[in-house]
């Protein structure tokens, strides 16, 4: 019985430890961005879980940095924003290419967006609920829209 104890505190700590090494946190303009660095290139949030972004109090215009950790940043993660409900915009950066799930999701206060060229791919669900959101300008380059990317933002119907 202790073995197995032994054994299940090993595996617990060899799965969370790189989980915890993907957090970094640094701070831009009174803002503390949490991101993850994955191959030189800097997501914030994360990629594979959900880790906001930024603390869930920040309200008014926010504009997402270019670098992080001195790493370009060229993802905004799953669930980055999520219930982010006081911020009004958001203006990503050129170099960004993705936009994860539920990136945006029930971000109520938001009213603009700016998406660069640059952005390929926007996963599901990234604007779900922005029940403020009233313009939304799609650049030429998304290649890959996901379902219901913009359900329940009725101010775009």
């Amino acid at each position: 019985m202790r073995k197995v104890k032994k054994m299940r505190k090993l595996l617990i700590f060899s799965v969370l430890m790189p989980l915890m090494a993907l957090a970094n946190t640094e701070t831009i303009d009174g803002i503390t961005w949490t991101y993850s660095v994955r191959d030189g290139q800097a997501t914030v949030g994360s990629d594979s879980t959900d880790v906001r972004a930024i603390p869930s109090g920040t309200f008014g215009a926010i504009t997402v940095p270019s670098k992080l950790g001195d790493c370009p940043v060229t993802g905004i993660g799953k669930g980055a924003f999520e219930s982010c409900t006081r911020v009004k915009s958001v203006t990503i950066p050129n170099g960004v290419t993705r936009i994860g799930e539920r990136a945006f999701y029930y971000c109520d206060s938001l009213t603009e967006v700016t998406i660069p060229s640059s952005v390929a791919s926007i996963g599901v669900c990234a604007f779900y609920g922005c029940n403020s959101l009233s313009s939304v300008v799609l650049p030429l380059g998304v290649t890959m829209i996901e379902e219901s990317l913009f359900s329940g933002c009725a101010k775009l119907a």
